[in-house]
């Protein structure tokens, strides 16, 4: 079947690169040359010249459906099956009022077009239902995630809606959370959209969500810690102002195995497992996780600096005055672990005003971490770490690229030091056609492979979340990578139409693979669902 598809898309390229110019964009197209035009986008993106094309075609050639979020899984079937298509149309529209069909040969394959604004659009939906019964069946599972997973990022949505809502309610009384037996109709005023009430994957439900009841008209700063503690949630309950517990989220989950939850602190995301409903959190984790953050924020600034100071660090003994202009909240300078003290952080000495460049391995350098001095400005070596260690027997570090993570040990300080002296190499591995057998499919365990190219604007964004998490899983998933500018033979053996695609493996078989990037959050949430299968 993969040779015949792959003859059928040759052939298909070739008579592509001969067809005719569209109609000018000032003048209304005609049904068969906005067909002619959008597979003709659809060619130019597909060999890679450019993505925007694409995008403005979808824009302007096609209405995608409204319900159930089937758009992106319709469109994709029909613009592939579309490539494996004989020419372009030949005959003529059949035109009746506000609808149009474009017939393509040698079998009859029918586009649907709908006129809107005074423009010919393919309608997605209809030509899906339109197409022949063998082909849906191949791309039916295909569609199908598609659909399950727009639903998911819809109810995500609405739960950050509502979480938002919460909030300004919060902010407009005293802040205290609403009321667990009135909380929709608090909140209203704020979101003023009953629509969101409801989860689009469970349509048969008039109110798909409900609140955490332990947070009824509850004071914000009696919560340990916001940002952990679950505000809202997907729950079968199905009334209005629906409120409990952890018993109360979907069992069966709702979407692809997990639950989609809205935090106190307004951020939502998907998971498999019922995180914690409880307002007293494990302070000491919560202070530990701020910490992190901190020392991210602190991480960024200096590089912000650096990069306008011809790639050089700060001077340690003036490097908190010289990055406030970039991070602008003197509260990120004292560590949550530390109250007693007015600064919890120092610089290491060893990099103050050197060049970037002159850092051998930027990713196992500590430029930032916990320390007792408690001073502005505070700087020093190894010694100048928190002793005893200030979290959970271990502290924070930030490092010179930008990532920041907890260690019971004392990492290098050195900036010349190799970093695989440290065990900080980079712990992506690079792959090739060569490789790539010896580097996935022959290893025992869990393997995570990201096949990008540089010129792509979501992969760049997915390559330091990547790097950082590889670092954080070492010893549990090995992480790769695949240039496809370099590295061609592993893009046909999987199937790779569109990047960055992800694919999971484990003791070299494929196990589950995600399509594009969107955004930290999502992307751990799906690594980790299929590792607690």
């Amino acid at each position: 079947m993969r040779r015949i598809l792959t003859v059928l898309l040759v052939v298909a390229v070739a008579l592509m690169l001969a067809l005719p110019a569209a109609a000018q964009d000032d003048e209304p197209l005609s049904p068969e040359a906005v067909v002619t035009k959008l597979r003709a986008a659809f060619l130019t993106a597909f060999t890679g010249t450019t993505e925007e094309s694409m995008e403005e075609a979808f824009e302007q050639l096609v209405v995608t459906p409204e319900d159930e979020g089937a758009g992106e899984g319709v469109g994709t079937f029909i613009l592939f099956y579309a490539m494996l298509l004989a020419p372009p149309p030949g005959e003529p529209a059949e035109i009746d009022g506000d609808t149009a069909i474009v017939k393509l040969q040698p079998e009859t394959i029918e586009f649907v077009l709908v006129q809107q604004d005074g423009q010919w659009k393919v309608d997605m939906a209809a030509t899906y239902e339109r197409m022949p019964e063998k082909f849906r069946e191949v791309f039916q599972p295909v569609v199908e995630r598609s659909r399950e997973k727009a639903r998911q990022v819809a109810c995500l949505s609405n739960l950050k809606q509502l979480a938002t809502g919460a909030l300004m309610y919060a902010q407009d009384h005293d802040e205290t959370f609403p009321d667990a037996d009135e909380w929709m109709d608090q909140i209203m005023p704020y979101i003023k959209n009953e629509a969101i009430l409801k989860c689009p994957a469970a349509s048969d439900l008039e109110y798909g969500y409900a609140m955490n009841a332990a947070l009824s008209g509850m004071a914000m700063e009696d919560v340990t810690s916001l940002a952990s503690t679950v505000m809202f949630f997907d729950s079968d309950i199905g009334t209005r102002n629906a409120a409990g517990g952890p018993d109360a989220a979907c069992d069966p989950p709702r979407h692809n195995g997990g639950n989609n939850f809205a935090y106190t602190d307004g951020h939502a995301k998907w998971g498999r497992e019922v995180p914690s409903f409880a307002l007293k959190a494990d302070l000491e984790k919560a202070r530990q996780s701020n910490c992190l953050s901190n020392l991210k924020q602190l991480a960024t600034g200096a590089l912000m600096c650096a990069q306008d100071y011809d790639e050089v660090f700060p001077d340690a003994d003036k490097w908190m005055d010289q990055i406030m202009p970039y991070i602008r909240n003197e509260a990120i300078l004292k560590c949550p672990g530390a109250p007693d003290l007015e600064y919890g952080y120092a610089m290491n000495a060893a990099l103050s005003g050197m060049a970037m460049e002159d850092v051998t391995s930027l990713a196992s350098t500590v430029m930032f971490f916990d320390s007792d001095i408690g001073t502005r400005n505070a700087a020093g070596g190894p010694d100048a770490v928190c002793d005893p260690p200030r979290h959970n027997g271990g502290n924070n570090y930030a490092y010179t690229d930008g990532h920041a993570k907890w260690g019971r040990e004392v990492p290098s300080f050195d900036p010349e030091a190799d970093g695989e002296e440290h065990g900080q190499a980079d712990a992506v591995v690079e792959l090739s056609d060569d490789s790539f057998e010896a580097e996935v499919l022959k290893v025992e365990g869990w393997v995570l492979v990201d096949f990008g190219a540089d010129r792509c604007d979501a992969c760049r964004e997915l390559k330091p979340v990547f790097h950082e998490m590889a670092r954080e899983y070492e010893g549990r998933v090995k992480f790769a990578s695949v240039d496809l500018v370099k590295s061609s033979k592993a893009q046909d053996d999987y199937g790779i139409r569109y990047i960055p695609t992800v694919i999971l493996f484990r003791d070299g078989k494929q196990v589950d693979r995600t399509v594009g990037f969107g955004g930290e959050d999502e992307f751990r949430a799906w690594l980790e669902g299929n590792l607690q299968d």
